[in-house]
């Protein structure tokens, strides 16, 4: 996935520095996305899973705002993005080695998502936006596995970064997230750990002003 973001990355600049009848209007805008994700398999390392299948996904509601007073030039701008609202799941299902019975880890999560954001006009109404944002995440963990069958809530502070293509009311990116999710209040305390919650996922979504 990490050469899904580069080829995202390459083409977006190379049109963005074409400043193709740009005209240097920056508009904040507030914008929703559904996201399909690829989350890691790290966290399962210790079950040496066979069969293992995936599901996962996201839905975002959030915005970028521009800061007027620091504009870096006329086709690229200096501001802020976030996300009042994420939800989000993982679903994992596999054998361990050496077991018939399937497993299954569940991890719903909900966050709030702040950093900063450049944007770059690539042509009239057509921009680029370049982010890193700071995630505080709270979730939900179920797992059933021959390790363990309890459920807890967690939390964590992660990481990510990304681009967003946004042309008149389309909306598409991708993002990279990466941290550790620290499981809390389980019925057997000695499961109490981090684990792992790193994924990359690709959105597609709408303006909505």
């Amino acid at each position: 996935m990490s050469r899904i973001l580069f080829v995202l990355f390459v083409c977006a600049s190379l049109q963005s520095f074409a400043f193709l009848s740009g005209k240097g209007d920056f508009e904040n805008t507030t914008f929703f996305n559904i996201g399909y994700a690829f989350p890691s398999k790290s966290r399962l390392n210790i079950y040496n899973p066979s069969n293992l299948q995936t599901l996962s996904g996201e839905i975002e509601l959030g915005g970028v705002w521009h800061i007027r007073l620091l504009p870096i030039t006329k086709y690229a701008r200096l501001g802020f993005t976030g996300d009042f609202l994420t939800l989000g799941c993982n679903y994992y299902t596999f054998n361990e080695a050496g077991k018939s019975d399937k497993s299954t880890v569940i991890t719903g999560r909900w966050g709030l998502n702040f950093g900063p954001n450049l944007s770059i006009e690539c042509f009239q109404d057509g921009y680029t936006d370049i982010y890193f944002k700071g995630r505080g995440t709270v979730v939900y963990d179920n797992v059933k596995t021959s390790l363990m069958d309890d459920d807890g809530l967690g939390f964590g502070f992660k990481y990510s970064f990304g681009m967003n293509f946004r042309w008149k009311a389309l909306y598409i990116g991708a993002e990279a997230i990466y941290g550790t999710i620290k499981k809390v209040n389980y019925s057997n305390a000695n499961q109490n750990f981090a684990v792992p919650d790193d994924y990359v996922k690709i959105k597609l979504g709408v303006n909505l002003n």
